[in-house]
Parts: C-alpha cells; structure tokens; sequence
C-alpha cells in the first residue's frame, strides 16, 4: 500500500499541515526530495514530494505561480514548505491561490520537524510494505509446498490462485487443459492454448495480454499503456508515473543483466535499478516504495520488477516494471510459464491477474518449480514401470511358455505395432520410443488406470502397445499422432490372451507406409469400397453431400471435414470438439449449420449411416495436411 499526502499530514510525529490545494491530498508520494532549485523539473521522475525552504521561488508574482504548475504538470504530489527559515511564516498567497486551483496540495513544515523526518517517514512506510510483502510471500510458498504434499498439483494452483487473487491454467505438453482454477472454461484460456501451439513455443515466462495475447516482454520491453515510461538500459524501458519526464527512465547499474526466463531484471554495481519505478537507481536522497533497493551488501527485495545491490536507495512508484505487457493495469495480464527443464517442456503453467507485480512474478516461479518436479517425478516413475513390464509383454506376444501373466487392461484390446523410424538411437536428450510412448499414453487415454494398465515393449524394428478397445477414435491411432519419429502403425482386435501373439503378428504384417490401418477394419471396409463402381459412389456422395460440398465452396468453411471428425468420434461434442480444436459452441453451431443446409437432422440413424458413408467412400483431407482415407 503506497503513502499519500493525507497520511504525511496527518502523521503525529511531524508538524505538517494542508495549507492549499485540499482535493490533491490522495496523491501517492513515491519519493521525498529537498530542492531549493528555481526550476528543479528536469532532475525529477514524478511522484515526489518537493520539500523546500522557498530559496528557489521567483520574486515575480507570475513566476511563484508558474514554478507550482510545473512542479504539477511534472506530476509531482505536493510542495511543502519550512515556513520558520526564509519564509518567514507565511507562504506567499499567489502559491497557495495556484495549489487551491490545480488541486495541487501545498503544505506547511512547522515547528521543530527537520525534513529529514519527512523523507524517513517515507522511506520507513515503504520498507514496512516491503517487509509484509515479503511475508506474504513467504506464506505463499510455504501453502504451496505444503499443498503439494497434500494434494499435488490441483494443491498449488489452487493455493496460487488464492495468493495472487487470479486464475490458473495449466497445459499438459500437448497444449492441452490439465487443470483449471475454477474448473470452468474461461475466455482467456483458448488464447493461451493458441500462444503455446506451433512449433516456435518460447521457453521460460511471457507476459501475454489480459485475453492471452502477446504483449511486448522479455529484454528491451515496453512500460504499460498509460504510463510515461523512461528509455531503459539492458533490462527494457521502465514504467512510469502518468504525466512524469521520461528522460532517463529505468537506467541500469554497472553490470546490469537481463534474465528472460523469469522476467526480472538484475543489475550490478552502484546505483543498481530495482523495484518497478522510473528513475531507479539515483544514489542521491532517500528513496521510497515498494520494491526498492537495499543498500550495499543488502538482499534485493522480492516485490520490485528488477532487482540489484548498490549503494543508495532507489525510488520506486506505480509504474511498470521493465517487460510487462500492454495487458497489464486494468484489464489484468496473463503470465505464462514452461514447466520442465530446458529442451524438455513437461506442460504450461498460465496465471491471469490483475498486475503481474514481481511478487506475483515469484509465487508463479514457485508454483511452476512445484508442479514440474511433480510432473519430472510422475513421468519418470510412468517409465520405469512400462520398462519393468516389457519384457513379460515380449514373452506373451511371441506366444513363449504360459508364466507370469503381463498387467494389461480389461480385453478386449487394440494390438497395435508401431514401426520405428530408420534412426533406432534417438537424439541425445530425447525419450526413445517406449519412453515417448509411456508419456503420450496419460494424453490419449487420460490419467486412467487404462492408461496405467496398459502393455509396451520393442520388438524387432516395432514398438507393440496392447491397448483399450476403444473403438473409433482407435487409442492407437490417437497415439500415432503424438510419437515424433515415428512414421506408421498397424493394428489388430485381440479378445484375450489367447490372441495375443497372433494379433501382433497380423498387426505387424498390416502396417502401412504411412499412417495407420487397422485389420479387422482395413479388409472389410476395402471390400465394401471396391464393391461400389466409381460412378455409383460418385453419384451416391454427390446425392448425400451436393448441397453440404457446396456450401463449403461458396462460404469458404469446412462443413463435411466437421461432420467426418464428429462421426468418427461416435458423436460426442467434447471429444469432436478436441480433436478439432475449437470450442463446443463453436461445433454446436456448425453442426447446427450443417443439419439446415441437408435438411435432415444428425439425430436419425440412416441420416448418419448415409452421411458416414458418403464422406468415407473417397479420400478427405484434414485440416492438418493429412487424409481421412
């Protein structure tokens, strides 16, 4: 909580009195400064509280009246006099007629207070902020850890979410929802997922937009819109106080660095920046406010934007600190964390708040370090088990003496042999295919015991996975999708153990160059299929889909494509809508879309039957350059 004018003057221990300007008490004071200047604006950032025995005031009448709009549109927050010094007890009228009509509080120093006290009464408020910030978080981290004990990773974010007053999201490597703090969808979780899809996925913290979207962070970024933010060194441009000189802003001590995983800045040397105000860094006077800098030898404070030891106290205000995002004041900002260690990204940590202050910044490092070792800890043990189990697995499929049975799920399964590629060793640093495949199965299956239960082992050139029969979507096909390097899979139905070697040896025998086949629907689907004379599924398609293929070309939208993937899927909207990528909604009003333009509803069986025919007769590209065959 920052000090006000107000507050210095209704501080007992200082004989300070409101002598004008009564509407501009609530003016935040960053920073107490003694000038006797006659133009002190080009030595100030903003926010200060000019104190002043009135040896700089113009003996012109005009210029007393304009050295207070100055000080004003400087953006300082009020002007206080010695009035027993030079003064002589009485501050000229034109002053406090100017201050009356800016709103601009000027204020009386009486008796035996010695500005220094003002300045320490400053200086002590904002070292008590820091101080409870610092055991804020401190009781932050210590719930975190203690919730990760407890109950994991739902624990921390839920302790996070209420520690920072915001909402947590956190991704599983595929971008996809793990755990939401609240549960429920929120508009700002879809931008996130966007921000964390694609192959250029950056490492470390961002700070996106209040609705997810980049913002400028990292070295070199901007203040925040609305703030007078000064030209930065290393670390980016400080924020400022709106209405305050930009000139100088942010400056950086000697050594000065920037660490783009956190966010934070550091710098070396005297007259380091830290904390998150414009002008940090100045070694002459006392400085004041959150984040501030400790002196030499000190430990930097956890709640400044940067941080950095150095003789002299620095003053801190409401700016931005350096790197934050256009999306930060009002509407919120989101941080966005990986989780994992470098090259290995395990999942993404997304917090939404209202200010991403360096103490917000440190609970989400927190919360993020908490969760990936969960998730190192969790991968690693998922490993090690389907490494312990292979080697049962390998016996059953080549059909060795009955002995100890391997763990699998409940039969029926889907038998699946995944051909590797020509590379048998992978890259140093990355998982191998058994490896790869144990961490996609949470993602395919969930975190189910189907996923636990299933079977994995390498076999002569394959990678064999006895999996659920799940039916449409195959697991197996689902799997294909998520092990990089790996270019086919072939698949059969096994009813129980007894089946086991032989579907390996015909799931073996059906994969594909590329893609994936299962047999026991590959054969009977390409009798149906070569059964039916081109001109006879032409004219059957043309029938069923004329008018959906139409709307397509015409409106530039991907009608038939939606209706494949929802039929596939059995009809499920959630399922669909994952696999799409889009909001369930968004499919309900595109199959709403579709049912208008057909003029049959989705809901009557020969209508899907006739519609699932027509779109599988010929081959249907998907949005992601492969082919619905």
């Amino acid at each position: 909580m920052s000090i006000t004018v107000r507050d210095i003057a209704a501080a007992p221990h200082l004989e300070v009195n409101t002598a004008a300007g009564f509407p501009g008490l609530d003016r935040v004071v960053r920073w107490a400064h003694v000038t006797e200047l006659p133009d002190p604006v080009h030595w100030l950032r903003g926010g200060e509280l000019v104190l002043t025995v009135g040896l700089g005031l113009d003996p012109d009448e005009e210029g007393r009246r304009a050295y207070v709009r100055r000080l004003h549109g400087a953006g300082c927050a009020g002007l206080a006099f010695a009035i027993d010094v030079w003064l002589r007890g009485a501050i000229p009228a034109e002053v406090l007629d100017e201050g009356d009509r800016l709103g601009f509080p000027v204020l009386r120093v009486e008796g035996e207070t010695p500005f220094i006290a003002v300045v320490e009464t400053v200086a002590d408020h904002y070292a008590a902020e820091r101080g409870r910030e610092q055991g804020r978080v401190l009781a932050a981290q210590d719930a975190m850890a203690r919730a990760a004990l407890r109950s994991g990773p739902a624990g921390v974010m839920h302790e996070l979410a209420s520690a920072t007053s915001g909402e947590c999201l956190l991704l599983d490597r595929n971008g996809m929802t793990s755990r939401a703090v609240p549960g429920t969808e929120r508009a700002w979780h879809g931008s996130v997922r966007a921000a964390v899809a694609g192959p250029a996925r950056t490492p470390g913290m961002r700070i996106l937009a209040g609705d997810g979207t980049s913002g400028t962070g990292g070295v070199g970024g901007t203040s925040r819109t609305g703030d007078a933010g000064g030209t930065g060194g290393v670390g980016g441009t400080g924020g400022g106080v709106p209405g305050a000189r930009t000139t100088g802003a942010g400056r950086t001590g000697t050594g000065g660095t920037a660490d783009t995983a956190s966010g934070d800045r550091t710098g070396g040397g005297a007259g380091a920046v830290t904390g998150e105000a414009p002008g940090a860094g100045e070694t002459a006077g006392a400085a004041a406010g959150p984040g501030t800098a400790t002196g030499a030898g000190g430990t930097p404070a956890t709640t400044g934007g940067r941080t950095g030891v150095g003789a002299g106290a620095a003053p801190v205000g409401g700016g931005s600190g350096a790197g934050e995002s256009d999306g930060g004041g009002g509407t919120g900002a989101v941080l966005l964390q990986t989780l994992g260690t470098t090259g290995r990204t395990l999942g993404w940590l997304a917090l939404r708040c209202d200010d991403p202050a360096a103490s917000v910044r440190v609970l989400a490092n927190h919360a993020a370090s908490l969760l990936a070792v969960d998730l190192l800890h969790s991968r690693d043990a998922r490993r090690a088990i389907f490494r312990e189990r292979a080697p049962l697995l390998r016996a059953a499929a080549l059909g060795g003496p009955a002995g100890v049975a391997p763990t699998l799920p409940p039969p029926p399964w889907e038998v699946v042999c995944y051909r590797l590629g020509r590379d048998a060793d992978p890259a140093p640093g990355t998982p191998d295919a058994l490896d790869a495949a144990a961490d996609a199965l949470v993602d395919v299956l969930g975190d189910t015991g189907a996923a636990q239960s299933a079977g994995l082992c390498p076999l002569d050139g394959v990678l064999v996975a006895v999996l659920p029969d799940t039916g449409r979507p195959h697991a197996g096909e689902r799997l294909l999708a998520l092990l990089p390097g790996v270019p086919a899979a072939g698949a059969c139905r096994a009813r129980g153990p007894g089946d086991l070697a032989s579907a390996v040896s015909r799931a073996r025998g059906a994969v594909p160059p590329h893609g994936y086949r299962h047999v026991d629907e590959a054969d009977a689907w390409a009798i149906l299929r070569s059964a039916v004379p081109e001109s006879g599924s032409r004219a059957f398609t043309e029938a069923v889909l004329g008018p959906l293929l139409e709307h397509d070309a015409r409106n530039g939208t991907e009608l038939a494509h939606t209706l494949r993937h929802h039929l596939d899927g059995g009809g499920h909207v959630e399922g669909t809508a994952r696999d799409l990528g889009v909001h369930r909604n968004t499919l309900r009003a595109r199959l709403r879309t579709a049912e208008r333009v057909l003029g049959r509803p989705l809901s009557d069986p020969r209508a899907r039957l006739e519609l699932w025919t027509a779109l599988s007769l010929h081959p249907l590209r998907c949005t992601d350059g492969t082919w619905h065959d």
